[in-house]
C-alpha cells in the first residue's frame, strides 16, 4: 500500500519540480534581480541543484538537437535539400551530450573551486555550480532553435549564451569572494581551465557522432547525338 502511494507521488513531485523549474528559467531569462539573491540563499547541495533544475535545463537542446538533426534535418542552402543524420546514433550522440553538458558544469565548478584560494578569494562547488547553471539558462534555452538548425536561428542561439556570460559578470560577486583587482586573471584562469574540460568533451563527442545521411542528386543528362538545344537542357537540369 505504501509503495502504490509513493509511485502516485512521483509523477506530481515530478511536475511539481519542472513547473518550478520553469518558473525560475523565466524569472532568469527576463532579468529579474531578486531571483539571483533566492538562488544564492536557498538552502540545498549539489544534488538537489541538479535534480531540481540543472537536468531540465540540459534536456532542452538535447532533446531539440536531436529531433533537429535525425528527425527534420539540416536545410542545405540553394539545394533544396536536408541532411538527416541516422537516428539511433543521434540519439546516442545527444544522450552523451546530454550528461556531458552536466559533467561540464560541475568540472568547470571544481575549477573555480580549486583556483579562487591562489587569487586570494573563496569559493565552494555549490555556489559555484549555482552561477554557473542558473547563468546558463538563456543558452539552453537558445537550444530550441536546435529543431530547425540553420545560420539565423544559430546566431539567434549564441547571442543567448552571450546573454548567459553577461549574467555570470553580473552576478559573479554574489557566489564567489575574489577582490575586485584579481578577478580578471581568475576570470582568465577559469576559462582556461574550462576550455581544457570542453576539448575533451568534444573529443568524445566527435567520437560518438554519427556520419550524416547525405542526400543524391541525380541529373539525367542527355545522350551523346541527343538533338537538344541549350535551354531545353537547361530546363531538365533545373527540373522544369
Amino acid at each position: 500500500m505504501n509503495d502504490e502511494i509513493q509511485q502516485s507521488k512521483m509523477p506530481s513531485e515530478l511536475g511539481e519540480r519542472l513547473r518550478r523549474a520553469a518558473q525560475r528559467a523565466i524569472a532568469i531569462v527576463t532579468g529579474s534581480k531578486e531571483v539571483w539573491s533566492e538562488i544564492r540563499n536557498e538552502p540545498g547541495d549539489v544534488r538537489s541543484v541538479y535534480l531540481n533544475y540543472l537536468v531540465f535545463l540540459a534536456a532542452i537542446p538535447a532533446i531539440c538537437g536531436f529531433i533537429g538533426k535525425s528527425v527534420i534535418g539540416i536545410g542545405v542552402p540553394f539545394l533544396n535539400a536536408r541532411i538527416r543524420m541516422p537516428f539511433f546514433g543521434t540519439l546516442i550522440s545527444q544522450i552523451v551530450f546530454y550528461f556531458g553538458t552536466l559533467a561540464m558544469l560541475y568540472a568547470v565548478a571544481v575549477i573555480m573551486n580549486l583556483l579562487a584560494p591562489k587569487f586570494g578569494g573563496k569559493a565552494d562547488i555549490l555556489n559555484s555550480l549555482k552561477l554557473l547553471g542558473y547563468a546558463s539558462t538563456p543558452g539552453a534555452i537558445g537550444g530550441i532553435f536546435l529543431l530547425f538548425p540553420n545560420a539565423l536561428f544559430s546566431l539567434a542561439s549564441l547571442l543567448l549564451a552571450i546573454y548567459g556570460v553577461y549574467l555570470i559578470y553580473q552576478n559573479f560577486s554574489l557566489f564567489v569572494e575574489i577582490p575586485a583587482e584579481k578577478r580578471p586573471a581568475f576570470a582568465g584562469g577559469t576559462v582556461l581551465g574550462a576550455i581544457a574540460a570542453g576539448i575533451v568533451f568534444a573529443i568524445c563527442m566527435m567520437i560518438v557522432t554519427p556520419t550524416p545521411n547525405l542526400p543524391s542528386f541525380k541529373f539525367n543528362l542527355p545522350a551523346a547525338g541527343d538533338n537538344e538545344d541549350f535551354e531545353q537542357l537547361q530546363k531538365r537540369l533545373m527540373g522544369k
